[in-house]
């Protein structure tokens, strides 16, 4: 198992992996993670807080995969937009929450964007 840290979207696209190459497992905070006792053989990316930025311009918040999902709630709230309530204590990542198009009460994450 290789590890890789990117710390920006240019060394994101440097990794130079390709599904045809090698395996590789797309990381996020690692929230609901479980890994086998056999480890895993590829390559992972682990985006974590070094992809959690987080922007608003008038009523639209741009968040990156690694933002976790209650800070995104959060910063929704205080900027006085609505949506992501039933986000706020769940953990996990806005790139987990999205690649596993994830359902918490009662609503399916991907209905919040555009």
């Amino acid at each position: 198992m290789l590890v890789r840290y990117p710390n920006s979207m240019v060394s994101l696209s440097s990794s130079r992996i390709s599904p045809s190459d090698r395996s590789y497992f797309i990381l996020g905070n690692g929230s609901n993670l479980l890994v086998g006792d056999k480890g895993y053989e590829g390559v992972i990316l682990h985006l974590g807080e070094r992809f959690n930025s987080i922007t608003v311009e008038g009523n639209t918040i741009t968040a990156q995969a690694g933002a976790l999902l209650s800070t995104v709630a959060k910063t929704a709230a205080k900027n006085g937009l609505s949506g992501m309530e039933f986000a706020a204590g769940i953990p996990g990542t806005i790139g987990g929450a999205v690649e596993g198009s994830m359902p918490a009460h009662g609503l399916i994450f991907h209905y919040v964007f555009l």
